[in-house]
């Protein structure tokens, strides 16, 4: 993704809530001449994006409706690294940014409070959220994970799918001796392991914000582990993360 114009994402931070919407293209394949129709951009199958099996195959399969949405959205996106082999847009949408998950393409308006216009040519239902309780932030965004650690277990995961750098600033408070932390990533939201590929735990002795940050390392979810502490029992951690490309 274009990173200069991607930074106009963080306005998603103490701004309001962007608009969501969503459609389920669930048993709907993207035939050649098939549109989706986001802000004034036309993304037409097989011109904007590749999503007949006559023109890409994975895994010398033609692709599910799962690869059909992903390429959609990195065109949608203008995903770096991709063009030329799943969509031929340079510049990302400037009404929306696109997430797939499974059958579903989900747009993040991206001025907060403000509507935007999708539409499909298959007739796809759309739904729209202008809570934000959907809301994944977006590469270059900043988000919360989870809630507060007041005593050693796993944090709550966070989806970094799409994203091959990680950040993680975690805040620590109310220290006696120490505490130690790690992150882990994971495949399927269940199994996780530290993503140090020593199998190295961070060890914090000061109150302070740390980062901790995982450059060119795709993964799918990743977590916070408060592991120990030592000194006392009323330290407090707070994490937020930063994925990006």
């Amino acid at each position: 993704m274009n990173n200069n114009q991607n930074q106009t994402l963080s306005h998603y931070l103490n701004s309001g809530l962007p608009y969501v919407k969503t459609m389920n293209f669930d048993g709907t394949r993207f035939d050649s001449g098939n549109a989706v129709i986001v802000g004034s951009i036309t993304y037409l199958a097989d011109t904007a994006f590749y999503a007949n099996p006559a023109t890409i195959s994975i895994n010398n399969a033609s692709p599910s409706i799962e690869q059909q949405v992903f390429n959609l959205a990195e065109a949608i996106n203008a995903a770096s690294g991709t063009r030329g082999t799943k969509h031929f847009k340079d510049q990302p949408n400037t009404a929306a940014y696109a997430k797939a998950s499974g059958s579903l393409l989900i747009l993040f308006g991206r001025e907060p409070g403000v509507d935007f216009t999708a539409t499909n040519s298959q007739g796809v239902s759309i739904t729209t959220d202008t809570t934000g309780s959907s809301f994944t932030a977006p590469s270059g965004t900043a988000t919360t994970v989870g809630s507060q650690l007041t005593a050693a277990g796993n944090g709550t995961s966070i989806d970094t799918s799409g994203f091959k750098n990680h950040s993680f600033y975690v805040t620590v408070a109310s220290i006696d001796t120490n505490v130690v932390v790690r992150i882990e990533g994971s495949t399927d939201d269940s199994t996780f392991a530290n993503i140090d590929v020593a199998g190295t735990d961070i060890t914090y002795t000061a109150n302070g914000t740390y980062l901790l940050s995982k450059a060119e390392f795709p993964m799918k979810y990743a977590r916070v582990v408060f592991v120990s502490e030592s000194g006392g029992t009323g330290v407090t951690l707070d994490t937020v993360y930063v994925g990006g490309n």
